[in-house]
């Protein structure tokens, strides 16, 4: 009787479009990885979708723990351990990894970041996901590149953390096309400011040469929100058209 019903309950969910997350969120999430820029970008996202998130302030108490040290070096009791003593359900863990920046024909940074990611229940120290996650980004010096990369490779830790999305959000590849570019602060500028719209996600600059750019990026909904916001942002820009999921924009 018990199967049927939770047969019955997964196929409520698939025709009703109810997202179903990797990582549950029926308890407290507590979030450590070796860097702090991913660790709370990642926190962050969960924390908008919902999630019952240990906070910055006592994160950094919990860390100082013997419980955690082992913890991180995948320890089942003291995973366990750790859960009892902090009201924790899930613990997750990180590692980031970077390759040395390359100087390209531009004068310019490129970088790859990748970041690991382990979830565990912690009231069994039962595993429950793996998965690495790598991006490629460009930046005036080496660390900027670094840093660019590493805040993608979250961006995509977190979306696979929260897992599936309701199909009205699924996003969709999108790219803005810049003409007449005469500084690759512009492109830098347009990149940053796609990237932090929110909707946004696997935001890069796919080419740069010859005073043209493109920018590709997923997008959820209606490029028309993020077209406005282009032209409100004080940039040396104009957007000249849309035109299905393409933003043409002039540089001056």
């Amino acid at each position: 009787m018990i199967r049927k019903i939770l047969v019955l309950l997964v196929l409520l969910c698939a025709l009703t479009g109810i997202a179903l997350a990797y990582l549950p969120s029926d308890g407290r999430v507590v979030v450590i990885l070796d860097n702090h820029l991913a660790e709370s970008k990642i926190m962050e996202a969960l924390i908008s979708s919902g999630y019952n998130v240990v906070e910055r302030e006592e994160l950094e108490k919990i860390k100082k723990s013997q419980a955690a040290i082992l913890a991180l070096q995948g320890n089942a009791e003291a995973i366990m351990k750790l859960g009892n003593a902090y009201r924790i359900a899930y613990f997750v863990r990180g590692k980031s990894q970077f390759e040395e920046p390359r100087l390209n024909e531009f004068n310019l940074y490129t970088a790859t970041a990748s970041l690991s990611i382990q979830a565990y229940r912690t009231k069994d120290a039962r595993f429950l996901l793996s998965q690495v996650f790598s991006a490629k980004a460009v930046g005036y010096t080496g660390e900027e590149a670094q840093r660019k990369a590493l805040i993608e490779a979250a961006s995509k830790a977190a979306t696979f953390l929260i897992g599936a999305q309701h199909p009205s959000e699924v996003s969709g590849p999108a790219r803005a096309i810049l003409r007449g570019v005469s500084d690759y602060g512009i492109v830098n500028s347009v990149y940053e400011k796609i990237r932090g719209f929110p909707g946004s996600r696997n935001v890069k600059v796919v080419s740069y040469g010859g005073g043209q750019a493109i920018i590709e990026f997923l997008y959820s909904g209606d490029l028309n929100s993020l077209t406005q916001s282009l032209k409100t942002a004080g940039l040396p820009i104009e957007v000249v058209s849309v035109q299905g999921r393409v933003i043409h924009i002039n540089c001056y």
